[in-house]
């Protein structure tokens, strides 16, 4: 059995690429990401949440688009 093998909430996201490049192909992701901003750099204390990956986040765009489920 191939793909998913991380747990609910356990932060990994093994699994999860082969949705990621299904809802943003690497041709979409080349044309959106020169659009978007670099990260800021992150103060010596890391207070707050981590950035999360931009293409993970396009892709949950895309899928509540797609599919028409409302934001949690």
């Amino acid at each position: 059995m191939t793909g998913v093998s991380a747990s609910p909430g356990s932060g990994d996201r093994a699994g999860c690429g082969l949705v990621i490049e299904d809802l943003v192909p690497d041709g979409l992701w080349e044309q959106v990401a020169p659009l978007l901003p670099a990260p800021k750099p992150r103060p010596y204390r890391h207070y707050g949440r981590r950035r999360s990956d931009d293409r993970a986040a396009l892709a949950g765009i895309v899928f509540v688009l797609r599919h028409g489920v409302g934001w949690a």
